[in-house]
């Protein structure tokens, strides 16, 4: 599983640690043995706005955060090109999500996250992660119930 920033963002929100640590204690292990991770930009776009999540993730930074390949840089300026709604003009530098879409082409790994897949608007090219990955036919968990799903894809059960 490859995970977007607003996931674990999200669960943090609601599912926080202090309340469901066995949570956070599953997601733990996912990553711990490799069966989940986070690109070194989300780790960047976390770091920039959420203190309790970042907190957690430090000390798991070594095992739960990949660097990009050269080909994933590549893919995602291709991602961009097609899709340049896909972030906004002026958060371009700072937005992981073409470079989500990018590692799990190349990975085939399903991306985690809580973005909902937007209608297009006549006025505008806006996009997220979910309507992008699907003209890629990368699989994505997303939209208000992505935890519900990725729990039971992992047969959490608390």
């Amino acid at each position: 599983y490859n995970l977007d920033a607003s996931a674990l963002l999200t669960l943090e929100t609601f599912y926080p640690r202090d309340l469901f640590p066995l949570v956070w204690e599953k997601l733990d292990e996912l990553l711990s043995d490799g069966r989940a991770y986070l690109i070194e930009e989300v780790y960047e776009e976390i770091k920039k706005g959420d203190d309790t999540v970042c907190e957690w993730l430090k000390p798991r930074k070594v095992y739960a955060v990949r660097k990009q390949s050269q080909e994933a840089f590549t893919k995602a300026q291709e991602i961009l090109a097609r899709y340049p709604g896909l972030v906004d003009v002026k958060a371009i530098l700072t937005s992981a999500d073409p470079f989500v879409i990018a590692d799990s082409l190349i990975t085939g790994s399903v991306i985690v996250t809580r973005e909902d897949k937007v209608q297009p608007q006549p006025n505008t090219k806006k996009l997220k992660i979910p309507n992008v990955s699907d003209s890629y036919n990368v699989r994505c968990l997303s939209g208000q119930y992505f935890a519900t799903e990725f729990f039971r894809e992992n047969g959490w059960e608390f």
